[in-house]
């Protein structure tokens, strides 16, 4: 007789059949399967979140592949060695999946295993996120420090042009005041010369004939003019 075909999984299979992975021609080693996100987390008993958060890690480390199944509705597949798989759920030699109605302390322990990869795989969004807040505070922070600090320039600039301002206008000041002193006394000057110069004529047109006699004429003068 031929040689007997190996047995075929759909690809939308999860990977698990009764209680072991499906091998070529039941014996040997199982192989590594697609499975979904979903699928994933009904082999562990977990969410799909969760199951989605533990692939992308094994993703980005290169352990596992990834994919985007050809048929509808064309849902991201992840290839999972049967190893890994058993790893996850925290037993050894034991792949039956978990049901609702298992409670011996295996369960316990996979339980506590899918909790604390919920756990890490919410606590690593949550600290991507507040990383990114992080950094944006920090990069307004330094933005406003050198704000505050061309701020602080302009305000030392115009402190001292203000100062400057202050000092020339108290210089126009004190040359007002000097020349408010010089120009009064000018006029102290002025008018002593002019009483001086007054005095001097009186006494001229006392003195002087020529002088009586012109004033008189004068006024002579300024009573004919009138009407």
């Amino acid at each position: 007789m031929g040689a007997r075909a190996p047995h075929r999984v759909p690809a939308h299979f999860s990977g698990v059949c009764g209680h072991g992975w499906v091998t070529h021609g039941g014996m040997g080693e199982a192989e590594p399967r697609w499975m979904t996100y979903r699928e994933l987390g009904d082999a562990l008993g977990i969410s799909v979140r969760a199951a989605e958060a533990r692939a992308k890690r094994h993703v980005r480390s290169g352990r596992w592949r990834r994919r985007t199944d050809n048929e509808p509705p064309r849902a991201i597949q992840v290839l999972v060695p049967p190893a890994d798989l058993e790893a996850m759920r925290g037993t050894v030699g034991n792949t039956r999946p978990r049901t609702v109605g298992d409670t011996d302390g295996d369960t316990v322990s996979h339980n506590i295993n899918s909790l604390l990869g919920e756990l890490k795989a919410a606590h690593d969004q949550v600290a991507g996120e507040l990383r990114q807040r992080l950094e944006a505070a920090e990069a307004h922070a330094r933005h406003l420090a050198g704000e505050v600090a061309a701020q602080r320039e302009r305000a030392g600039r115009a402190e001292g042009e203000a100062q400057a301002l202050r000092s020339e206008l108290a210089a126009v000041r004190g040359e007002a005041t000097t020349l408010r002193g010089e120009l009064g006394a000018e006029r102290e000057r002025g008018n002593a010369a002019l009483e001086q110069a007054a005095a001097a004529q009186a006494r001229l047109e006392a003195g002087s004939p020529a002088m009586r006699a012109g004033k008189a004429l004068r006024a002579i003068l300024e009573r004919w003019k009138r009407p």
